[in-house]
């Protein structure tokens, strides 16, 4: 009987071990093309209409420094915007070399920090600063993601990229 449960014991341990395995040792995917991405995040949210494209020539002239100075690491991305009529934004980044991944979120995060601090910005468009004040970046694996909506949004966003991107 000892025995048994012993065994028990170890196999409930070995299992809760598992089912509380940090992000950081999940693996991702590293071959899937950001508009795949995009294509499935969107049809998961409820966006502001207008939404619109940034190429990458595009954002090196229209973003702020921190996102057009890393651009050169980047290997593939999206970037949409309401181009006008919300603060609705995201983009899905994949970092060409893994040594440059926390550099690329810094940039997002810097990003994130300037809009959120100029005063002038946040009066664009009253009500909806909170996704400023909320915006997010998630990291996965080789992809850095950004997304300045709605909780509901950023939850979609960050949740069906995740899943897309797992191993299994």
């Amino acid at each position: 009987m000892k025995r048994v449960l012993s065994i028990l014991l170890v196999a409930l341990t070995a299992l809760s071990l598992f089912s509380c395995t940090p992000d950081s040792q999940i693996s991702y995917r590293d071959d899937t093309k950001c508009t795949i991405l995009r294509e499935n995040v969107e049809t998961k949210l409820t966006l502001a209409d207008g939404l619109e494209f940034l190429d990458k020539g595009e954002l090196a002239l229209m973003s702020e420094p921190a996102v057009s100075e890393i651009l050169d690491l980047v290997d593939d991305q999206v970037f949409r915007f309401t181009g006008g009529n919300s603060f609705d934004e995201y983009a899905i980044f994949h970092v060409a070399d893994e040594k440059d991944v926390e550099t690329v979120k810094k940039a997002f995060e810097d990003y994130m920090k300037e809009k959120r601090e100029d005063s002038l910005y946040r009066t664009y468009f009253p009500g909806e600063e909170y996704k400023l004040d909320d915006a997010q970046v998630e990291v996965y694996g080789k992809y850095v993601v950004y997304g300045a909506l709605t909780e509901e949004g950023r939850n979609a966003l960050f949740t069906q990229t995740k899943q897309l991107l797992m191993e299994v």
